[in-house]
């Protein structure tokens, strides 16, 4: 007798754990730091990022992860591998900011649009 099970059609996420593992340990390193931080007597480091969702400073954050998904690269495509301030990979921090700015790029109906900027939006 054999257990049924109703697998397919249904992500298989080991394939991104056998073929990206290395990659994603170096993404955790970016946000562990991330975490520390961002982390004060007021701010928790681990929600921090969220902070701006759907309010004036949306895209704004949005336009400052690209920046620093780019500055990364260019420290890449320079030939430096980890980043100096926080010994990390830079690899690590552009996965960690295009993450989080994909999130915001799907919440971006939450941003009112008497508060919306035009000159931001037009930058993303």
């Amino acid at each position: 007798m054999k257990a049924l099970r109703y697998n397919e059609d249904k992500i298989n996420w080991s394939i991104l754990d056998n073929d990206f593992y290395e990659v994603q340990e170096i993404e955790y390193q970016a946000r562990m730091y991330g975490i520390k931080k961002y982390t004060t007597a007021a701010t928790d480091g681990r929600t921090n990022w969220k902070e701006s969702i759907g309010t004036e400073h949306h895209e704004e954050f949005m336009l400052g992860c690209l920046e620093s998904a780019n500055r990364h690269l260019r420290a890449m495509r320079r030939g430096e591998t980890v980043d100096p301030e926080s010994g990390v990979e830079h690899v690590g921090f552009v996965r960690m900011n295009m993450g989080m700015y994909y999130y915001y790029f799907k919440r971006l109906d939450m941003v009112p649009s008497d508060v919306s900027c035009s000159k931001t939006r037009s930058k993303l």
